[in-house]
């Protein structure tokens, strides 16, 4: 209510330089989008980059989110009170990562260190590989109460990183269907035994470090063949916007 305006012009408080830099950024454009090239979009390697990356953050994220609280109830014998404290924790430790490896990442390509994608390979690195060794360390902790929920949140820590790697990367591989492009997610199912809640640290481990490998061969940040419309074709075809 007192943050968020319609528009640069309407906000009280920016500057005049970050007004003029929105409104020049804006691009008016009448033109129709056609459907999305689902058929090129599918057999494109850099948007099966970007969405493995994006499917091995969403693993971890749920694994740890949704099942945390069950593992600490049902493993390690926290009673509720206890549980709804300690599992904030790595959600905290995810929220801070996030602002910071966003402002990390940003200004390291700003200084011009490292490029866009060889940014968001590093950060996906972090996010993926950091996570991995962690949860490989759970299970060789045993009962330690502290230990893991201090492992845990180093998890999700690193997990955290992704927001400074490929997070928005479909939008560099395709403006117009960036929101047609956007990624799936997954979760896993609850398992109640120690024994076997260690197969499920070990399986996490793999899913969210494999998939970066994807994208460090195939990643891109360069728009997409796909994406360019050819206009001139689509109005021979009738394809127009009503204007009235």
């Amino acid at each position: 209510m007192y943050l968020v305006y319609d528009s640069p012009n309407k906000h009280p408080r920016i500057s005049e330089e970050e007004k003029n830099f929105l409104e020049s950024s804006k691009e008016i454009d009448d033109r129709v989008i056609p459907m999305a090239p689902w058929i090129k979009i599918v057999i494109n390697l850099p948007f099966w980059a970007h969405l493995s990356v994006n499917l091995s953050v969403a693993w971890i994220n749920f694994t740890i989110g949704t099942e945390l609280p069950l593992y600490l109830t049902k493993v390690l014998n926290y009673n509720i009170q206890q549980t709804s404290v300690v599992s904030a924790l790595p959600h905290l430790a995810q929220l801070a990562s996030n602002v910071l490896c966003a402002l990390t990442s940003q200004w390291i390509r700003n200084k011009g260190y490292l490029s866009k994608l060889i940014c968001y390979k590093v950060f996906n690195v972090i996010a993926t590989f950091g996570p991995a060794i962690m949860m490989c360390t759970v299970p060789q902790l045993g009962c330690n109460h502290v230990s893991i929920i201090a492992v845990l949140s180093m998890a999700m820590f690193f997990n955290g990183a992704y927001y400074g790697g490929s997070f928005l990367n479909h939008i560099d591989l395709s403006e117009n269907y960036a929101g047609s492009t956007a990624a799936f997610t997954s979760t896993l199912a609850g398992i109640n035994t120690l024994t076997a809640w260690n197969k499920v640290f070990y399986i996490s481990a793999a899913v969210t470090s494999i998939p970066v490998i994807i994208y460090l061969f195939f990643g891109s940040v360069e728009e997409q063949s796909w994406n360019k419309i050819n206009h001139k074709d689509e109005s021979e075809n009738g394809i127009t916007k009503d204007t009235e």
